[in-house]
């Protein structure tokens, strides 16, 4: 499902149309302003133009949070091995029910520090 985040009153929305008219003095104000635009199709967002600078800021969000994630993943699969590797004696069955165990807890206090985050948790 995907999700539709509200922008905040401090963004702008524009039409399509006006967009058009006037995108060199848009492109101008975001620029120098830093703001970021949405732009409306038929009353809908469709896209939200920003300075450069701004995406920039978004890809290095966007790559730190898979750093993030793959590093969670690394943590995770060390964490299923640590456990192998103890409880060599215990059945597969026990493993899988100890390390899912080990795994929920993870991610459990990945979300408690605002680390992970998922989609079902953040408001519409």
């Amino acid at each position: 499902m995907a999700q539709v985040l509200v922008a905040s009153p401090a963004i702008r929305t524009i039409s399509l149309d006006d967009a058009t008219r006037k995108f060199a003095s848009l492109l101008d104000e975001i620029v120098e302003r830093g703001e970021e635009v949405i732009v409306e199709r038929d009353d809908r967002p469709t896209a939200v133009i920003l300075s450069f600078t701004t995406y920039e800021e978004v890809l290095r969000l966007r790559q730190r949070d898979e750093q993030q994630r793959a590093a969670a993943l690394a943590r995770l699969m060390a964490l299923r091995e640590h456990v192998r590797a103890r409880n060599q004696d215990l059945t597969d069955e026990e493993v899988e029910e100890l390390t899912s165990r080990a795994v929920h807890e993870v991610i459990d206090d990945m979300t408690r520090e605002g680390l992970l985050r998922f989609e079902r948790d953040l408001q519409p």
